[in-house]
């Protein structure tokens, strides 16, 4: 695995774009973990959510989205806060 290889000066070249507390041996741990063990399912939510919002025009401002905010916010916080199964065959 080449690719495996250049992970060290890859992460040392990001770590000069990025503020982390994080130091490079604890990053080198969490990607080698992320390649030897992907995940396999990734939840997603599309904001804004199916039928919380319609579509507008405005002589200033054109055409907008104008969005329930409230129903967005809820669905946001729905799928932040749901417990969600971790799809891992690992053990940190």
């Amino acid at each position: 695995m080449e690719s495996l290889a250049a992970l060290p000066d890859f992460v040392e070249e990001s770590l000069n774009h990025v503020d982390s507390d994080m130091d490079k041996g604890e990053i080198l741990s969490v990607l080698s973990k992320l390649v030897f063990y992907p995940i396999k399912n990734i939840d997603s939510l599309r904001i804004p959510v199916q039928n919380s919002y319609v579509n507008k025009t405005y002589p200033h401002s054109g055409a907008v989205l104008e969005i329930n905010l409230e129903e967005n916010r809820e669905a946001l916080k729905d799928f932040l806060m749901k417990p969600s199964p971790v799809n891992r065959e690992y053990h940190y």
